[in-house]
């Protein structure tokens, strides 16, 4: 299987071999058969710098050779639960690339429905220049999406951790959007932390915010364990962060402004965290259903 050498180099494999050899070994860690097919190839254009035809020319030509502790360093690392997003340092999240460290949840394409259902909720008015706010933005994901197809929109991307900011304005730079960003540190649950001069300052809030009930991160999956738990734990019952969220919309937004939060936690969660916020202040405009039909986000508008 490998190309042995006698100078005391590394082995080394074909590139097809490689992608053999990655693709089997990440089936053999649990992974299904399109999601080891799909890893093995990014983990071989990443490793490379190719596009999706040179992959394929190099599929065929069998060039270049790849060094066998180049495999195995990986598939032992995602072994070990160690995310994808984390080895390369990147990850794709609604057709942008975005550099991604530990210090930062990994964008998953289950939160791309949520920019999905804000840009469906926006289709009627798209001139209309808007201001919005990604509360706790982590790499920027959510609203350097939005802006990305939205050219008359700017975003305020607030997080508590440095370490994050610095690389949503890492983000918005490598994407060509830093002149519509503003990057602010405020802490989003203690009212005295965040900026001054914000009430009525946006027509948007997009939040993906630790959701996940204290005793439930034990049984999350190893990929999940990996990830800052600032950022996934959401109290003793999951719900901590959204009492505050609804009490920052209505002082937030501006009239027409819509607010869309991801959920999780199950139906009866997710009917909690709608009742928090005030019909008589807000129009509920619906609900988000990520790609394994489960409920995944709720919309409101400002009345």
């Amino acid at each position: 299987m490998y190309g042995g050498r006698e100078d005391g180099r590394a082995p080394t494999l074909s590139f097809r071999k490689a992608y053999e050899a990655l693709r089997e070994g990440l089936v053999r860690a649990g992974k299904g058969d399109s999601e080891a097919e799909a890893e093995a190839r990014f983990y071989l254009q990443w490793l490379y710098g190719l596009s999706a035809l040179a992959f394929l020319e190099a599929m065929r030509g069998g060039e270049p050779r790849v060094p066998e502790p180049l495999i195995s360093a990986f598939l032992r690392a995602r072994g070990w639960g160690i995310p994808f997003a984390y080895l390369v340092g990147e990850a794709e999240f609604f057709g942008l690339r975005l550099t991604v460290t530990p210090d930062v949840l990994v964008p998953r394409g289950d939160s791309e429905r949520l920019v999905e259902a804000v840009l469906a909720l926006t289709q009627d008015d798209l001139e209309k220049p808007r201001h919005i706010l990604d509360l706790g933005t982590g790499s920027g994901a959510l609203g350097l999406a939005l802006l990305s197809r939205r050219p008359r929109w700017t975003a305020d991307l607030l997080d508590v951790s440095y370490t994050a900011l610095r690389l949503a304005a890492h983000n918005a730079r490598r994407l060509g959007l830093a002149g519509r960003v503003r990057i602010l540190w405020g802490d989003a649950f203690a009212p005295s932390a965040l900026p001054e001069g914000l009430a009525a300052a946006y027509d948007g809030i997009v939040a993906n915010p630790p959701y996940v009930a204290t005793e439930e991160i034990p049984a999350l999956a190893p990929e999940v364990r990996w990830e800052p738990i600032l950022a996934l734990d959401g109290g003793a019952d999951g719900l901590r962060p959204y009492p505050r969220i609804a009490a920052l919309a209505e002082m937030l937004l501006r009239p027409g402004g819509f607010l869309a939060v991801e959920v999780g936690g199950g139906p009866e969660r997710v009917a909690r965290v709608r009742g928090m916020v005030s019909p008589r202040m807000f129009e509920f405009a619906g609900e988000v259903v990520d790609y394994g039909r489960r409920l995944r986000g709720l919309l409101w508008k400002r009345k």
